[in-house]
């Protein structure tokens, strides 16, 4: 995961000083280069996740009815088919199903559900 963003002064900041010499076009298109590669980047580490299991934070419900949302340790979301809201603040396994760009999605490994 990366924060991008455009430059642009801002009042009080030690930068603000500093000569704003790259045109708004030139930083568009650095903008969209970087996105891209992160885009890139992002869907090949998650589709290696397919298959495998991770250990997941169970954060809460997903905005899609019968999912909750996680996050595994190293910060990917995850949505899960479950609607289980007793199971928000646990830690479980998840087997990842599937792979997009920003995310993953994937079902409760069985033995969490004793």
């Amino acid at each position: 995961m990366a924060y991008i963003a455009q430059y642009s002064q801002r009042p009080g900041a030690v930068s603000s000083r500093w000569v704003d010499d790259v045109s708004v076009s030139k930083k568009k298109e650095r903008y969209h280069i970087l996105t891209n590669d992160l885009i890139k980047s992002s869907l090949n580490h998650n589709s290696k996740m397919v298959g495998k299991t991770y250990r997941v934070l169970i954060r809460g419900k997903e905005r899609k009815e019968k999912y909750l949302s996680g996050l595994t340790e190293g910060r990917i979301n995850v949505r899960i088919y479950s609607s289980d809201i007793n199971l928000v603040g646990k830690i479980l396994d998840v087997q990842i199903s599937s792979a997009s760009e920003f995310s993953v999605a994937g079902e409760l490994v069985e033995s969490n559900r004793n």
